[in-house]
């Protein structure tokens, strides 16, 4: 039998949230906290090819030390039924220049477990992975994100983060958990991937001003059956209409699904979505998928892990062409030095599409305080 895994602190779980069923007074008005804040951060060697990548080839990266983002997350409690929470962080990329990002910032409503709804920025309820480990490194088996949730300003197929109202709650289901989530936002800019490589100053997520008075809509569904313990499966459609420049708008549709148990010791992570443009003249037509597969198993304090990732992006799509098609695994393993210090190794292998393969060797600290 494998010895147990190292705890995880209750105080660093992955989206820490005010805990809005205690005892407070009648009047909520003047009831403020508990205000808590958390910082994460990572530091890494290697080729960060499975990130940011930078405008050519991915054989062209370099061996290098790089800095993490520094995350600053702070939940409050501001009443009976009102919280909010803020991520803040200080991130930089291949311009080597440091700014600040607000990542998430929310003011949520909790009326009862079964309607919950928040404004502001958020991570989109699509598939697992981005809502389950967040932003900080610090929580990621892996010494980053698949390349299915690459951030939209690194040249990601998703809209990771949206800006506007997202809601949730539990559905009367008993044993089986289900949970529905619904939520309406301004959606990605129309700006290309290669735009973004060239240097565009265009950002995908629309912080403040909408390009157009259209709104993009999502709705998830997913289960969380209380027999099966860290075992969650789930669906989600995305609708929107996209305006490249140079081109008629675009419909766009977003489906996804994915399958996953997490336990202490055992990580099986499974996720793939189905991305779908078609022009609202002649009805052309362009479909991209983007999938992964992570396996991980814990023994002590060490978690060896394996990844395997996919994507292929016709290159006549007019947002994403020039991704076109990626795919490759990667193996690592990853140490729990302290229950706020992780160290990990990881090697992997990215293939692109007519042209060289890109291996990269990476070694990360990442921890929390």
């Amino acid at each position: 039998m494998a010895p147990a895994a190292a705890p995880v602190p209750a105080a660093m779980v992955q989206t820490p949230e005010p805990d809005l069923t205690a005892a407070a007074p009648a009047d909520d008005s003047h009831t403020l906290g508990p205000v808590q804040f958390h910082g994460y951060s990572d530091f890494t060697y290697g080729r960060p090819i499975f990130s940011a990548l930078p405008n050519g080839p991915l054989t062209s990266s370099t061996n290098g030390f790089s800095l993490g983002d520094f995350d600053l997350f702070t939940t409050a409690r501001l009443g009976n039924h009102f919280s909010m929470l803020g991520e803040l962080l200080i991130t930089s990329d291949f311009t080597n220049e440091f700014s600040a990002e607000m990542d998430r910032l929310l003011l949520t409503y909790t009326a009862n477990d079964y309607f919950q709804i928040s404004a502001g920025k958020y991570n989109t309820a699509i598939g697992f992975y981005s809502n389950e480990f967040n932003r900080a490194r610090y929580f990621q088996t892996a010494t980053g994100r698949p390349l299915l949730f690459t951030d939209e300003d690194d040249g990601g197929i998703l809209p990771v983060h949206s800006i506007g109202l997202t809601a949730n709650g539990k559905i009367p289901s008993g044993e089986l958990g289900l949970h529905w989530v619904a939520e309406i936002a301004n959606g990605r800019a129309s700006v290309s991937t290669a735009a973004l490589a060239a240097g565009s100053t265009v950002a995908p997520v629309q912080n403040f001003a909408d390009e157009n008075n259209g709104k993009a809509v999502n709705f998830a569904l997913y289960a969380r059956p209380s027999a099966w313990n860290g075992f969650q499966t789930g669906v989600s459609m995305l609708i929107d209409r996209q305006y490249p420049t140079g081109f008629a708008p675009l419909r766009q549709r977003l489906y996804s699904a994915y399958v996953a148990l997490v336990r202490p010791h055992v990580e099986l992570i499974g996720e793939g979505v189905y991305l779908h443009h078609e022009f609202t003249t002649n009805h052309l037509q362009f479909n991209a998928v983007s999938a992964y597969a992570q396996a991980s198993h814990a023994f002590g304090r060490v978690r060896p892990y394996v990844r395997y990732e996919y994507q292929n992006v016709p290159i006549s799509d007019p947002i994403f062409g020039s991704l076109g098609r990626k795919d490759g695994p990667s193996v690592g393993v990853h140490f729990d030095l302290t229950d706020f210090v992780a160290f990990k190794i990881q090697y992997g292998r990215l293939g692109t599409y007519a042209a060289s393969t890109a291996n990269d060797a990476q070694a990360q600290l990442a921890f929390a305080f």
